[in-house]
């Protein structure tokens, strides 16, 4: 966790991101380490998206015409491809948990992209607390390509944490959903 920290704070979001992925494969309830691994990918993706804005001026202007023949009037442009079908690929979580708190830790092709937790749990009045039910439902951007799903559910009403994996292959610019159930101690998973 020191190396994580240490690679946060000298600006290596990387290095911090792998180094708390470390932590939570050995401690998956460690929150420092959680939110320390959000943190980085936070600043990853701002670092990613910064790096798109800066190339977009430079396609566009590579993109401007060149003396050419002329076209006819009439001519039709091409049809430009839609965006999602060029856009990053999403895999969808569904889990409607029967259980009122834990944790969803996802990993893709062996990097964890995912660490939620959630709680149905509610406040009925001062002191009491009722548990209670619902769903989470999660947008995870993957890579193109076949995709090697694990999947762990841990919580307080769990006896153990559960492990579950998937497999599928993933379209570019396309959208799977990662479907979990969870019921007497077993975790499934199935990818639609």
């Amino acid at each position: 966790m020191q190396l994580a920290q240490t690679a946060f704070s000298e600006g290596n979001f990387e290095e911090a991101q792998k180094r708390s992925d470390e932590v939570l494969a050995l401690d998956g309830g460690r929150l420092d380490a959680q939110k320390l691994r959000e943190d980085a990918s936070a600043k990853l993706a701002e670092a990613e998206a910064a790096k798109k804005k800066a190339a977009r001026p430079a396609v566009a202007s590579a993109k401007k015409p060149t003396a050419g023949p002329a076209r006819a009037r009439g001519s039709e442009e091409p049809t430009p491809v839609p965006a999602a079908a060029s856009g990053t690929p999403t895999l969808r979580l569904l889990f409607d948990s029967p259980i009122s708190e834990g944790h969803v830790m996802v990993a893709v092709n062996d990097q964890i992209l995912l660490r939620k937790p959630f709680s149905f749990t509610r406040k009925e009045s001062i002191f009491k607390s009722v548990k209670g039910t619902g769903t989470v439902d999660v947008s995870i951007p993957v890579q193109a390509g076949p995709l090697s799903v694990k999947v762990w559910l841990s919580g307080p009403d769990i006896p153990a944490s559960t492990f579950a994996t998937a497999t599928t292959q993933m379209p570019n610019g396309g959208s799977r959903v990662l479907r979990l159930d969870y019921g007497s101690g077993h975790l499934s998973a199935h990818i639609q």
